[in-house]
């Protein structure tokens, strides 16, 4: 498979297009809901920075990240998602890291302040452009070396497998994560690796890798130390591919290793010393910062869990590492396709393409894929690493860390597809024609039987409502909207979901209902349409407190299309419960120390059938009447009426019964 292409087209083409994918979701990689909210949150913090900054200087409240008050309101940024900030001031300081991202955009934005760039939403618009620019100006390093040493067509799958990918979409015009910060010390020792090659003056390449690991990884570590194992390892994942390319002695080659390395780990050791300086000035001595930087180091590794309050962290620090990595292993990479499946083509791939190089003696193919194969498959370790050492992060972070697949595994991955597809097409011609067309007509049957198998699933979980057009089924903290036949409904009218708790003490709002209207394309897929079933289901979160009713339906310019109401407290949904097994100074069991009070996993089964007034039966205090319920994300704390409970003999594993309701009605 020959291509004659122009390179320098061919990159101005992929900058272009990732600057629109980037900037502006412009290929529908994401629902727009995803990708305008994706970590505002954080990206609040540096937005809370620059207002700080453009009115009282840059190192005021010492300089650090800033978090976001109430009181906020639409700068006008987007029009479907608004931007909701508060422009007066901002609220303490996030001093867990030094705040690059504050000083880096507080420099850009008080330029445009002084060219008469002041409305806040053309200024957020631009530091994001500025951040997709430099993202997509990044990923031309790893193309031109894609071209060079893989082909074209591997450039030309990782443009286009990039421009799918879901994680890498999200983050890339983020102004807290910085994405070219995470890729830059693996992509400039990539750079300076290929171009200096060949050259006599290669020596020279090795200096500049040196000196670009130290500053990298300083600025990367001083905008925060989120990554920074997996960062380190992708930054001598080129050492490795061009040590075997070119037969580096492995004298040599552990050299240059260790060089790097070090230099990488002078940076992350230099940011934490003016990390630890800034909190000195802020917090007023050295024995506060080194504390404080200790306890957010622990917290988010190994540390011990009777030392945490919350009961999240708790149970970040005491979940089991396979676990953790289980959870990133089958995590959804693109419309269903989890992350273990495209590790399983890529293994099958090496295998098939390694056998054709062997079988047909293909030896200007020998050394170039020995070197991509173990580049490829070491840089694997670089994202579970951060999964094993930063255990208690990746945890608590299940709606950010899949991104750590691409750094660089998945970037590499795109490229060995495309290298994979070139190798098998030139050494088979016909016969890869229809290898492929089956390929395809497999996949696509797959899929549709997944999403099959995926629906059947669903229909098996609890049902809390049907009729001849709909279904609702809840599993966990989702319900599961599954219309039974898409061709029925226009999907793109908007649907409106108004749930209503059972107290309204739960609601932010004025009304009496939580308003989680969506369109159908936002809310997250689950199963679509396809040849084995007619229905399409959509799975939408549910809040973390008791509902009372629902009401569902689609709505337009003229009114409301159709409307359905559902009661949502016919009967219990569970018998018992049990205790969450949590022990520290303040629970045993699951059972409260101080007050007659326990606590069990908030799901929606547990929430649904449990209400204050609820006679609860427990092993060894016997019955006790509910007094008080509070929600939070991951528990429900109930409190009841009368004496402490018994750790012991009440708490987990012993189940509490929920006494039935002609019982409580008696």
């Amino acid at each position: 498979m020959k291509f004659k292409m122009n390179k320098k087209l061919f990159l101005i083409f992929s900058f272009v297009v990732f600057v629109l994918a980037f900037q502006f979701n412009a290929f529908n990689t994401v629902s727009d809901k995803w990708f305008a909210n994706h970590q505002r949150d954080s990206e609040g913090l540096v937005l809370g920075r620059l207002i700080e900054t453009s009115q009282n200087g840059f190192n005021s409240k010492g300089g650090f990240l800033l978090r976001q008050l109430e009181n906020v309101k639409d700068v006008g940024y987007t029009s479907n998602y608004p931007y909701m900030i508060n422009t007066e001031k901002s609220g303490g300081g996030y001093i867990q890291s030094f705040g690059f991202q504050g000083y880096f955009y507080g420099v850009i934005d008080k330029f445009l302040v002084s060219n008469e760039i002041t409305s806040l939403s053309t200024r957020i618009f631009v530091l994001k452009f500025i951040t997709s620019v430099l993202v997509a100006s990044s990923l031309l390093i790893l193309l031109n070396f894609f071209i060079a040493y893989y082909g074209y067509v591997a450039a030309s799958a990782a443009v286009l497998l990039t421009l799918f990918s879901p994680w890498w979409i999200v983050f890339s015009n983020n102004l807290y994560w910085m994405l070219f910060l995470i890729v830059l010390p693996f992509l400039l020792n990539l750079y300076f690796l290929q171009k200096y090659e060949s050259k006599q003056e290669k020596d020279k390449a090795y200096k500049y890798i040196y000196i670009s690991s130290f500053i990298t990884i300083l600025l990367k570590s001083l905008a925060g130390y989120e990554y920074i194992s997996t960062i380190l390892i992708s930054m001598v994942i080129p050492l490795v591919f061009f040590a075997i390319k070119n037969s580096w002695e492995y004298k040599l080659f552990f050299k240059r290793f260790i060089f790097t390395s070090v230099a990488g780990l002078l940076g992350f050791v230099s940011a934490i010393v003016i990390h630890l300086q800034q909190l000195k000035s802020f917090l007023g001595s050295y024995d506060k910062a080194v504390d404080l930087l200790l306890f957010t180091i622990l917290k988010r590794t190994h540390g011990n869990p009777e030392t945490m309050k919350d009961p999240l962290m708790i149970a970040s620090l005491k979940a089991n590492v396979f676990d953790v990595l289980a959870k990133y292993f089958n995590g959804d990479m693109f419309g269903g396709v989890k992350f273990w499946y495209v590790i399983v083509l890529l293994v099958l791939l090496s295998i098939l393409v390694g056998t054709i190089i062997k079988k047909r003696q293909l030896i200007a193919y020998q050394s170039i894929h020995k070197a991509i194969q173990v580049s490829l498959w070491l840089s694997i370790f670089a994202p579970i690493s951060w999964h094993i050492l930063a255990k208690g992060h990746s945890y608590v972070h299940g709606h950010m860390n899949h991104l750590l697949w691409y750094v660089p595994f998945l970037l590499l991955g795109f490229g060995y597809i495309g290298f994979a597809t070139r190798v098998i097409y030139e050494n088979f011609g016909k016969l890869f024609k229809i290898v492929l067309l089956s390929i395809i007509i497999l996949s696509a049957g797959i899929v549709s039987a997944v999403q099959y198998y995926n629906g059947s699933k669903i229909e098996k979980a609890p049902l809390i409502f049907s009729n001849d057009k709909f279904r609702l089924n809840v599993k966990g903290n989702y319900m599961y909207v599954t219309l039974l036949n898409c061709r029925d409904f226009n999907l793109d009218t908007r649907f409106f979901l108004h749930l209503y708790p059972v107290d309204n003490a739960n609601l932010n709002a004025k009304t009496d209902f939580n308003n989680a209207d969506f369109n159908w394309s936002d809310s997250k897929k689950y199963a679509i349409y396809n040849m084995l079933s007619s229905n399409c289901i959509r799975q939408i979160r549910l809040p973390n407190y008791a509902i009372k009713s629902l009401n569902m339906g689609q709505f337009n310019a003229k009114g409301r299309v159709w409307q359905q109401r559902v009661n949502m407290q016919n009967e219990k949904m569970v018998k018992e419960v049990v205790p969450f097994n949590l022990s520290d100074k303040n629970w045993t069991n699951g059972i409260r120390h101080s007050q007659a009070m326990f606590f069990i996993e908030n799901t929606f089964e547990n929430r649904q059938s449990i209400k204050v007034g609820d006679l609860l039966k427990f092993s060894h205090s016997g019955e006790r009447t509910v007094s008080n319920i509070t929600y939070s994300e991951k528990y429900i704390n109930i409190s009841l009426h009368g004496e402490k409970l018994s750790p012991e003999l009440d708490g987990y594993p012993k189940p509490v019964l929920l006494e039935n309701m002609e019982k409580n009605n008696e």
